[in-house]
């Protein structure tokens, strides 16, 4: 069955999200074959929607992938799902979400699973499942070794969804925690706060595009 991806991050091939879909991907293909076709879009360009409307008119298993944006999902992929056709609910293509956030807890998604959860339906697909994992931003400048296990659960989603069309909902449970933070992560958050530690990134950010003096701006505050 051939898998066709829509990554809806806005980094495009920059993005966690892509590196996610790769472990994902790579672990379907031990399941379905190295042969197996992989159809795989970026948004991010928006050049080509005629082909992604396509691509989901011809699809048998759909895999759309984003990052969590402000509790719900970036403008784009928005902007794809409603020009989307429904497809012949006979045809019983299959449609899988894979949500990935910042944010450690992934109770930050609840205001968004409940969405992608009848959005199948509405586009005549069976739903096969919505993966969520939390803590995904700074994968990129993490050491390796502290990856190893997200990548591995990666792959396992995408054995589960080569070999039965659809994510084991036991894994996903596994996969989403922690769905809220423990007393201890709170605590330690809050000492990071309180140091600044927390905002190391985001500072570097800010300094880097030479805006970090304009961090507590207020621009449409009257």
């Amino acid at each position: 069955m051939k898998l066709t991806v829509f990554n809806g991050s806005p980094r495009g091939r920059k993005s966690n999200t892509r590196i996610l879909v790769e472990y994902l991907v790579e672990g379907y293909r031990t399941v379905a074959g190295p042969g197996v076709e992989i159809d795989l879009h970026y948004l991010s360009g928006r050049k080509h929607s005629d082909v992604q409307l396509e691509a989901f008119a011809r699809a048998d298993l759909v895999l759309l992938a984003f990052p969590l944006y402000v509790h719900a999902m970036p403008g784009l992929v928005k902007e794809l799902l409603e020009v989307l056709e429904p497809r012949d609910p006979a045809a019983g293509v299959r449609l899988a979400f894979l949500v990935q956030q910042g944010f450690p807890e992934t109770h930050q998604s609840a205001w968004l699973t409940p969405y992608l959860a009848r959005l199948p339906a509405r586009l005549g697909c069976i739903p096969a499942g919505t993966a969520v994992k939390g803590g995904v931003e700074g994968i990129q400048i993490r050491p390796p070794w502290t990856n190893t296990k997200l990548f591995a659960s990666c792959g396992d989603l995408g054995r589960d969804l080569a070999a039965e069309g659809r994510f084991d909902p036991a894994r996903l449970k596994a996969f989403a925690q922690p769905v809220r933070l423990g007393l201890g992560r709170r605590l330690l958050f809050s000492a990071l706060i309180r140091t600044g530690l927390a905002n190391t990134i985001w500072d570097r950010n800010l300094k880097k595009y030479g805006v970090y003096n304009q961090r507590f701006a207020r621009p449409y505050d009257q």
